[in-house]
């Protein structure tokens, strides 16, 4: 079994960087790693953990990329 543990080091970047390897760490310790994904939008730079139950989630966020796409795909069936 794993025990992670951080020593701040005291400045402010290091302060805003732990939370983010400690979520990190515990992805990986959790064998949660798998999950995470790029959005499928190329333009977008994110990526997010699918915790959906069938494990095919695509977008980072819905509202944007992916209405993006599906406003994209619409238009292409609609053009004769």
């Amino acid at each position: 079994s794993y025990v992670r543990s951080f020593v701040p080091v005291g400045d402010a970047f290091g302060g805003l960087v732990i939370p983010v390897v400690e979520s990190a760490v515990d992805s990986l310790v959790r064998g949660e790693l798998g999950k995470i994904r790029g959005c499928a939008d190329r333009r977008c730079p994110r990526h997010f953990a699918d915790d959906t139950k069938s494990g095919t989630r695509r977008w980072c966020d819905m509202k944007t990329c992916g209405n993006r796409a599906k406003a994209k795909r619409h238009r292409q069936k609609a053009v004769p």
